[in-house]
């Protein structure tokens, strides 16, 4: 049971990231054009660090995101762990 809920606010974190990530995006004030996919949708490149379980609940979450619409595509880029980062 406590997995389970640990599991349900990992998924409800990640997707209030995935969210604030995209609010951040469209209040850009970039002048440079838009990366589309060939079916129109707005490319959004989404970075994280997550390895392991995480980093796959990372990629299920921005999966079920672009099959949930088709306006915008989410591109989730795995940019190394947080110990890579310091080195």
């Amino acid at each position: 049971m406590k997995e389970m809920l640990k599991h349900k606010r990992a998924s409800a974190f990640l997707l209030l990231a995935l969210a604030l990530v995209l609010v951040m995006s469209g209040c850009s004030s970039s002048t440079g054009q838009l990366k589309t996919t060939d079916d129109g949708r707005i490319v959004v490149d989404f970075w994280y660090a997550l390895g392991g379980n995480l980093g796959e609940a990372v990629e299920a979450v921005v999966a079920g995101f672009n099959e949930s619409q088709d306006e915008v595509y989410v591109n989730a880029v795995y940019q190394g762990s947080y110990e890579e980062s310091l080195t």
